[in-house]
């Protein structure tokens, strides 16, 4: 589906898969596949060209950025596996996450427990006051 569809499909797919897969789900990619950027078969690279002449945001992908992509999203390549006419089936797994915490949620925990200090410190300015 990544070929026949703009980079955003396969970002935006990766980002679902992410939200979605529980740890240990699996993400099966089917299809041909640009590998170290280049080609891997003449049919290939010609099936490209025609997919771009369909449509120019279409095109075979290069693995690498697929694979840099999904890992943006806790995807983590299991397997390749060599597939008839020049695809590939690729293989991605929901990382479990067991004692990291993504950055998003640590700047909120950050956020809170300041607001909490901040909290804290003005009751005790109001009871301070209050009592003296």
């Amino acid at each position: 589906m990544i070929h026949i569809s703009p980079w955003s499909a396969c970002v935006g797919l990766m980002a679902g898969a992410g939200r979605i897969l529980k740890p240990g789900g699996i993400l099966y990619l089917y299809g041909p596949f640009k590998q170290g950027g280049e080609h891997t078969a003449a049919t290939n690279a010609a099936f490209d060209e025609y997919l771009r002449a369909e449509n120019q945001q279409w095109g075979v992908r290069n693995l690498d950025d697929v694979v840099a992509v999904a890992s943006a999203q806790n995807l983590t390549l299991k397997q390749i596996y060599l597939m008839p006419a020049n695809n590939l089936s690729v293989v991605f797994q929901r990382s479990f996450v067991l004692l990291t915490c993504h950055n998003r949620v640590l700047n909120q925990l950050v956020f809170a427990q300041q607001f909490c200090i901040n909290l804290y410190q003005l009751i005790a300015e109001v009871e301070k006051s209050a009592n003296g």
